[in-house]
Parts: structure tokens; C-alpha cells; sequence
């Protein structure tokens, strides 16, 4: 069972959501992470919806972006094949 799911079980959220705003910035301030929910006031447009393809959070991906600590970035996708490629969105899997 995942973190959330726990969570929702235990009647300490509502939802099985976790939702990121502005916390690409290690040395910035004002980012937030709120789980069980979503900061509405912060919410432009509507959720993207993934269907699993596999794992617990594993989706299709046109391409991956990583955000190391130190704020160096890569985008990676140069060889990926369309509907190839998966990314994994972990709410605190196990």
C-alpha cells in the first residue's frame, strides 16, 4: 500500500493526491508541497490525469527532465522512441 493510500485509509486525508507548487528552487523560499490536496489558489487550468502503464506511478513520457540539488538540469529526449519511455511519479511508494 502506498504512503497516500495509508493516509486516505487512516482518515488523515481526503484524497490520495499530492501536489507541488515553485520547489524547483533549493535556495528560494515559497515553494510547498500539500498533501492529500490540491492549493486551488495556485491551480492554473485544469489536472492531467495519467493512467498507469505498470508499476504503482510508472507513465508514459515524451521525454524526462532531472533537477539536481545543485540546480544543474538536463533534458533527456533525444532517443526516446514515442510510447516508449516511462517516468515514475511517486507519491511515497514503498
Amino acid at each position: 500500500m502506498s504512503y497516500t493510500a495509508a493516509l486516505v485509509e487512516q482518515g488523515k486525508i481526503f484524497e490520495p493526491y499530492i501536489s507541488f507548487y515553485d520547489i524547483r528552487n533549493p535556495r528560494g523560499t515559497g515553494g510547498q508541497i500539500v498533501i492529500g490536496g490540491v492549493d486551488r489558489k495556485k491551480l492554473y487550468g485544469g489536472f492531467t490525469y495519467w493512467k498507469g502503464i505498470g508499476a504503482l506511478g510508472e507513465v508514459p513520457t515524451p521525454k524526462v527532465k532531472v533537477v539536481a540539488s545543485d540546480g544543474f538540469e538536463e533534458l533527456y529526449n533525444k532517443f526516446v522512441q514515442p510510447r516508449k519511455a516511462t517516468a515514475l511519479i511517486s507519491p511515497g511508494t514503498p
